[in-house]
């Protein structure tokens, strides 16, 4: 039988659709194999170098087989071969087939290392794209309505430059069509792993990587039964479709932390793994619904009007790997571990779930 507090969490997942199975997808992806399940992903974003399948021991004698996406010099945008949408557009709609903007970086760029040192170099104008991207066939895709939770093991290794403006997403939520950014992205901006929700063109960042996260958190977890979520603000919110710093306030869209305070900062994928976990909802008509949680941890919520406002978003269309600034230098995101589904114990049981 249920407790009281784990009976209000699911009437308030039932309230709002979580668990119903009309065009539910799902997958639990461990990157076991030697090579990509052509099945389930499209490699039509993938330009070079090749994907990788390693495995490697942690020091505490954790065993990972994952998958490894590289980005050098090398690199092109490769943008122009995916396929089309599979659901049929209406009247008078297009497919959204452009290439999606940066916009300015949400992260300001640190000093350089060494006093007196030269800026870093700055990312060219041309875009360079290592992204794998969902196979678009029942199973894989569900509707923007239809709340799924996304979990992904990772860490990232290379050249990661702290200065200089190297705009980089690593995974990314799109509306199929009627919209150019992704409403929901995790970004490494100026080496610095942040989440980003789109609302129309304000680009807000609700959550960003500095600090000492496992102190932070391990006290806001110690709070969690008796504080209540309270609404923030967005840590910065700029316009997408400018190139400049042009701030912006986001319409219908709200923020909420617990007790209304700056949300924890989230790990650094550069120092090891990370799982970032977000229950997503696009919000293109008003009632969207972004949860983020780092290593099991809540960071905030996100609620309203989340993406570009239409009454026929289509599918979600899910891609990771690299899409960044021309910069100098190799780097990778390694994938441990990847799963999306409508039920939160499939992707991540051990979860504290907000209500």
């Amino acid at each position: 039988m249920l407790n009281g507090l784990a009976s209000a969490i699911l009437a308030f997942y039932l309230s709002l659709g979580f668990v119903s199975g009309a065009g539910a997808a799902e997958l639990v992806s461990d990157f076991d194999q030697s090579s990509l399940d052509e099945k389930v992903w499209n490699a039509c974003q993938i330009d070079e170098p090749p994907l990788r399948f390693e495995q490697l021991t942690d020091p505490e004698g954790t065993v990972r087989q994952f998958i490894r996406v590289i980005v050098d010099p090398t690199t092109g945008n490769s943008n122009d071969t995916c396929q089309e949408p599979v659901t049929p557009l209406s009247a008078g709609q297009e497919a959204d087939v452009v290439a999606e903007p940066f916009g300015p970086s949400l992260v300001p760029a640190s000093p350089p290392e060494e006093p007196g040192a030269a800026e870093c170099k700055k990312g060219g104008g041309e875009a360079q794209r290592n992204e794998l991207r969902l196979q678009q066939r029942p199973g894989l895709v569900h509707s923007q309505e239809e709340a799924h939770w996304y979990s992904m093991t990772f860490r990232v290794d290379g050249n990661v430059p702290s200065c200089g403006s190297a705009r980089w997403v690593l995974a990314q939520w799109k509306q199929e069509r009627h919209g150019m950014s992704p409403f929901l992205a995790q970004r490494f901006d100026n080496g610095v792993l942040h989440v980003t929700v789109q609302n129309g063109h304000c680009r807000c960042a609700v959550a960003k990587a500095e600090g000492d996260f496992d102190t932070f958190s391990a006290v806001a977890a110690q709070m969690l039964p008796a504080q209540t979520l309270r609404e923030s603000r967005p840590i910065r919110c700029i316009r997408s479709d400018v190139d400049d710093d042009t701030s912006c306030q986001p319409t219908a869209m709200h923020v909420f932390t617990i007790g209304g305070s700056a949300p924890p900062p989230l790990p650094d994928p550069k120092r090891g793994w990370v799982t970032m976990t977000y229950l997503v909802r696009g919000g293109s008509d008003g009632n969207g619904l972004v949860d983020v949680y780092a290593n099991s941890r809540f960071v905030v919520r996100v609620n309203g009007l989340i993406g570009y406002k239409t009454n026929d978003p289509g599918l979600v269309k899910f891609k990771f790997g690299h899409y960044r600034d021309r910069i100098d230098g190799a780097a990778s995101i390694s994938v441990d571990r990847l799963c999306f589904s409508p039920d939160s114990h499939v992707c991540a049981p051990d979860i504290q779930l907000m209500p």
